[in-house]
């Protein structure tokens, strides 16, 4: 019985080549074929230091010191693999962290640049509505005062005009006849001087409108291309 148990081991088959992979789990495990029936097994890791059984032939072998050392030559070049790869994934993933953030940190400037170029066309349509409305008050208020002398004079004039109508008015039945006929000469000139004079300020309220009318329209341009 003990020589038929050592001679035993020796009809165990040896696997002669296997390879290291990875199931869907991520753990390791061994490929190979059945020595007798070379149809394909797997192996887990833990497992090739004993014997195993195939389950096609029923046929046992073992798993020989240099498929061992293969195996785990194989699985340790696996393992460098995966680690190079997380290593060149994570360095991607850090890359992509920091254009995204460089990214990031040019959309601000750019925000805050389009934000200050905002800030200063509004300083500087500011700027130029309150030059433009001090220089449109300034014409008008000009103009005004222009109209205002213009219309004391006038007014001045108009009640000079009238005075003389009425002295013209008041000796025009006197008996002198040289006195009535100055009356008449200072009723025509007093009524002349009254046209002549409404009709200058006629004319000047024309061109003070018609001033007006252009004052605003250049505003208006002005505001036109400061919007432009």
């Amino acid at each position: 019985m003990a020589a038929d148990e050592t001679k035993q081991p020796s009809k165990q088959r040896v696997v002669e080549m296997v390879k290291a992979s990875r199931n869907r789990k991520g753990a390791y495990q061994a490929d190979y074929n059945c020595p007798a029936c070379r149809a394909p097994l797997v192996s887990l890791d833990d497992t090739l230091l004993g014997t195993e059984t195939c389950p096609n032939c029923n046929a046992a072998f073992v798993f020989g010191t240099a498929v061992q050392t293969e195996y785990r030559t194989h699985k340790a070049a696996l393992e460098r693999k995966e680690a190079e790869k997380q290593r060149v994934a994570e360095q991607r993933r850090l890359l992509a962290e920091e254009r995204e953030i460089a990214a990031e940190a040019e959309r601000q400037r750019l925000a805050e640049v389009e934000r200050s170029i905002v800030r200063r066309k509004i300083a500087e349509k500011k700027a130029y509505d309150r030059e433009r409305n001090v220089r449109i008050s300034a014409r008008r208020g000009s103009v005004r005062g222009v109209e205002i002398g213009v219309g004391i004079v006038n007014a001045l004039a108009l009640l000079g005009s009238i005075i003389w109508i009425v002295v013209g008015i008041a000796h025009l039945t006197s008996d002198n006849p040289f006195e009535a006929k100055a009356a008449e000469g200072v009723l025509a000139f007093g009524v002349a001087s009254l046209v002549s004079l409404l009709l200058v300020w006629g004319l000047f309220r024309c061109l003070f409108a018609i001033h007006q009318l252009l004052t605003d329209i250049s505003a208006k341009l002005d505001e036109a291309s400061a919007k432009d």
